[in-house]
């Protein structure tokens, strides 16, 4: 999950916040639908916190299937700088639509 960090004492900076998750679901579509419910309970709560930023969900990253013994591996949770954040978000948007495509090609 990537999420945008706005900080109103610092607009000029592009923080994105890269979530890792592993979802257990039968297929792709129910993994997505999780996915997308397990961002906005995320959100919720970074926003409920009265802090001096405000979260906002950009989308998926990385999203794929993997095998049981994956899972072992070590998973980082990063927030990263970006210089041209408009270009990182029109890719992941790209990459969410591919997401949906290949899910809307399986009913």
């Amino acid at each position: 999950m990537i999420f945008r960090i706005h900080d109103n004492e610092l607009p000029e900076v592009n923080k994105f916040d890269r979530k890792p998750i592993i979802l257990h679901a039968p297929t792709k579509r129910e993994a997505y639908q999780k996915a997308l419910v397990t961002a906005s309970s995320e959100l919720e709560l970074l926003n409920m916190s009265h802090c001096k930023v405000i979260w906002e969900f950009v989308g998926l990253e990385n999203f794929k299937s993997i095998e049981q013994k994956q899972i072992e591996q070590e998973f980082t949770y990063t927030i990263d700088n970006s210089e041209d954040a408009s270009e990182y978000i029109r890719q992941l948007r790209f990459e969410n639509n591919s997401i949906q495509k290949e899910i809307a090609q399986t009913f």
